[in-house]
């Protein structure tokens, strides 16, 4: 393979960090979903924050699947 082929640690550096703090934020959200109790039935404010949190979710992983897959795409980062 040639030299022009290989994506250096420079390119990929930030980048890998980014997905990491993003996945890292997904799992705090998904925690905090998870495990968040409401008080009750009247406790909507809870419930309302649950369902905040788990929209969040999935925009973060929706956001994480769309930039790891252009920078696949762009071969800043590799195929597994």
């Amino acid at each position: 393979m040639s030299a022009a082929g290989r994506v250096s640690g420079e390119e990929c550096g930030p980048w890998t960090v980014v997905l990491v703090l993003l996945n890292l934020l997904g799992c705090y959200l998904g925690y905090g979903a998870l495990f968040a109790r409401p008080e009750g039935d009247w406790d909507s404010a809870a419930i309302e924050g649950i369902a905040a949190a788990a929209v969040f979710l999935c925009v973060l992983g929706v956001l994480g699947l769309l930039l790891s897959y252009v920078l696949v795409w762009r071969g800043i980062l590799v195929r597994w």
